[in-house]
């Protein structure tokens, strides 16, 4: 729980935390993405990310940032009808994470999830068209 509110506090310093809009993509092909009520809704909102599909995935979804799982290639977003015309997945504004240590909430965890956070927040092309 400490290291849980470390890293909500330290993400919450983050000027543009809240700001940027992100799917979580569990498999492309059917297609299974975080919503609301998860854990995974849960995990983008600890990252400061909205969630675009807290209740449903939009007919054309526009995030700033796709998160996909670790089982995915990042070829297998570029392929999908669905996910392949997608600003974020055109100009790599994806993120590979490791869905299997989250969902076991290992020891881990947390180190994974601060070392994501850094990453999203160090991300030189990640811009909503508008700077935040």
């Amino acid at each position: 729980q400490q290291q849980l509110e470390a890293l909500r506090e330290k993400v919450a310093q983050e000027p543009t935390a809240q700001q940027y809009t992100a799917l979580l993509i569990i498999d492309p092909e059917v297609p299974i993405v975080a919503q609301g009520g998860s854990i995974y809704h849960e995990i983008l909102s600890v990252l400061g990310l909205q969630n675009l599909a807290e209740d449903n995935l939009p007919e054309q979804p526009s995030p700033d940032l796709v998160l996909y799982a670790d089982t995915i290639s990042l070829q297998e977003l570029t392929d999908s009808p669905i996910f392949s015309q997608m600003e974020a997945v055109t100009q790599q504004r994806t993120i590979s994470v490791p869905l299997s240590a989250w969902e076991r909430c290992s020891p881990r965890m947390f180190d994974l999830l601060d070392i994501t956070a850094n990453h999203i927040y160090t991300m030189e092309n990640l811009s909503s068209g508008d700077e935040p």
